[in-house]
């Protein structure tokens, strides 16, 4: 039988039909509706192309697949009719079987599970040609199978899916995640199930301070050596938190003014924030993101309703109590740690905490382990007696003197197990003071022995530097390791008798005697110039005008009295300050400027040996380079001595 020549040209089509339709089944239907739509979201410009032409062809769902199987069952009858009447018996059967599982099936389905979405996208016209012819057929099997299907909601996972799903793709070789990545992304899916009570400090293990407190150094030394950053501050007991204590803001406190934590958080400290222990991380965490504060409180509460004492009049009011039991706190730190699934250290944790570190500095700056002081522990040290007490102010004492006075007098360590414990006892006479610049002394007064402790920078006995059998009133015993600075009063008393610095200028100052502060160019050329007449300290950066001015705007500058011998003068905001004519190195004239212009201080002059005083003096053959008798300065010099 011969067979018509249109079934050789119908074979290829039918072949190519049915593995068309196979692979689209698998392909498309693959690809559900959320699939789609991360594509069209986050895949490349081409695969949002295809997703956005193929989204409303599968949005058909039930009707997309009943075409796709009615057209591949179809052209699959066909082609085997076909194929039967072209070879006929076993071996129409097996080419026919052959044809359509290799061609129809297999290699198709291989091609559109890798490359679904673009086959897809450039076959959707034949789709929707196949999906009008086959309509009558395909839709009402559709609306039954949307009926008792329901609608299709595609692949959704729960969180435990999720956390799945991310380790399987951490571990894939073309994974675009990493494994850190997947740990933060499992902690935020963990957010919603965990609660404060998982990852709280229990309140015994929560560093508080009593209300009652006050910040000397002790306190001090803990808050530090704790590091924390806020600290719950309690009245009466740990279930009434009045405030929290904001460390950065102690920054500037003295531990030597002992200021009251009562009195320090009155203003500009936050009140504690309550959450119930079943509040979920994430819910905390939108607290914190509030901004009200970083550390919250996590406590029980019960309630109890007590009847009005006129209950038994009609409508009488129920009054809420609410008792609080804290049970630990928790901070934001907490809750991000639990996020990225690690803990999280300093910067030096492990090696020096960051409290650690500030308390080692405050350490440093009031611990003094020599025997002496090097000279910018002098000079601190000199700075705050002159500030602080009375008989070492700068009327009574120069500041030069004051320094040398500290660097010349004893620094002693003390130790409770060594010798004798008491550095003064009641109605015994000393003749010393003591600054206390490490640890403390325990103080005792009066006949009830009331006891006390002075920490760092505390003085005792001042009066003894005034007072001739100087007599305390109290008993100072070492009870810990302390470090004390002894200035005795003879050593005080010498340090007034030869002051350099006084509140005024007497009649006949006329001899230079120091210049204080100078450049160390111009100090040369002076010492070339005057010689051991003139006394120099410590050096100052020049002033605005380098080339002509001696010093910085504020400059002392020291004349001694051929009669009295205690002459001194501080000029100040660039008045009054010398001035060299010509050149810095040249050793011209020295001047002292004024509102009347530059008046010549002390001329060139030429040395002669003279034998009568036992000094080198400096004589000039003209005495009226010299300024008038006991006129040195202008008033306006004088005026602005005092700093």
């Amino acid at each position: 039988m011969s067979v018509p020549i249109y079934t050789y040209i119908i074979l290829p089509v039918l072949l190519i039909l049915s593995g068309l339709f196979s692979g689209l089944n698998l392909g498309l239907m693959s690809l559900d509706k959320i699939g789609l739509e991360i594509v069209l979201g986050s895949g490349t410009e081409a695969e949002k192309r295809y997703a956005k032409g193929l989204l409303p062809l599968r949005k058909q769902g039930n009707l997309l697949l009943c075409t796709l199987l009615l057209g591949n069952t179809a052209v699959n009858a066909i082609l085997a009719i076909l194929m039967a009447d072209l070879t006929g018996g076993l071996i129409g059967t097996l080419s026919t079987t052959f044809g359509i599982v290799i061609f129809g099936e297999i290699v198709p389905q291989s091609l559109c599970s890798r490359n679904g979405l673009a086959i897809g996208y450039y076959t959707r016209h034949i789709v929707i040609f196949f999906m009008v012819v086959l309509w009558i057929i395909a839709a009402p099997i559709a609306l039954c199978l949307d009926y008792i299907l329901e609608e299709e909601i595609g692949s959704v996972y729960n969180r435990e899916q999720m956390m799945k799903l991310f380790e399987i793709h951490a571990g894939q070789r073309y994974g675009d995640l990493v494994t850190d990545e997947v740990t933060i992304l499992k902690g935020v899916l963990q957010l919603a199930k965990k609660t404060v009570c998982e990852i709280m400090t229990p309140i015994d293990e929560v560093f508080m301070l009593d209300i009652n407190a006050r910040m000397d150094f002790k306190n001090m030394e803990r808050i530090l050596a704790k590091g924390h950053s806020r600290i719950p501050v309690y009245d009466g007991d740990k279930d009434n938190v009045y405030k929290l204590l904001l460390v950065k803001n102690m920054i500037m406190l003295n531990p030597g003014d002992e200021v009251p934590l009562r009195s320090l958080l009155q203003e500009g400290f936050p009140e504690p924030l309550y959450v119930s222990p079943t509040t979920t991380l994430d819910q905390m965490l939108n607290e914190f993101q509030m901004g009200g504060s970083h550390l919250a409180i996590i406590s029980k509460s019960s309630e109890e309703f007590q009847k009005s004492m006129d209950s038994d009049k009609k409508g009488a009011a129920m009054r809420k109590i609410t008792r609080r039991k804290n049970v630990g706190i928790v901070t934001l730190e907490d809750v991000i740690e639990t996020l990225i699934q690690e803990p999280i250290k300093d910067e030096t944790e492990g090696k020096e905490g960051v409290g650690q570190k500030f308390l080692k500095v405050l350490r440093k700056k009031n611990k003094f382990k020599s025997s002496t002081l090097s000279t910018s522990e002098g000079r601190a040290i000199a700075s705050f007696l002159q500030g602080m007490f009375q008989p070492f102010r700068l009327e009574i004492i120069g500041a030069h003197a004051i320094e040398k006075l500290v660097q010349m007098s004893e620094i002693i360590q003390l130790k409770p197990n060594q010798g004798s414990t008491s550095i003064y006892t009641i109605s015994v006479p000393v003749d010393f003071c003591c600054l206390i610049l490490d640890g403390s002394l325990r103080i005792t007064v009066g006949l009830q022995k009331f006891q006390s402790d002075a920490g760092i920078w505390k003085m005792l006995a001042l009066h003894s530097l005034t007072t001739d059998n100087y007599k305390p009133d109290f008993t100072a015993t070492v009870v810990q390791e302390c470090t004390i600075l002894k200035i005795r009063r003879e050593d005080y008393r010498a340090a007034i008798e030869g002051k350099l610095v006084a509140r005024s200028i007497p009649k006949g100052a006329t001899d230079l005697a120091s210049i204080k502060h100078f450049a160390s160019p111009t100090v040369t050329a002076l010492r070339k110039q005057y010689g051991n007449e003139v006394e120099f300290a410590e050096e100052m950066k020049y002033g605005p005008q380098r080339r002509n001015r001696l010093a910085a705007p504020e400059t002392d500058i020291q004349f001694r009295s051929k009669s009295t011998g205690d002459v001194t003068v501080k000029g100040g905001k660039g008045r009054g300050i010398p001035e060299p004519i010509g050149e810095e190195s040249s050793g011209g004239d020295l001047h002292g400027s004024n509102a009347n212009g530059s008046i010549p201080l002390v001329p060139i002059v030429k040395r002669e040996e003279k034998r009568d005083t036992g000094r080198n003096r400096a004589t000039s053959a003209d005495s009226e380079g010299l300024l008038a008798k006991g006129r040195v300065m202008s008033d306006d010099l004088i005026d602005n001595g005092e700093q």
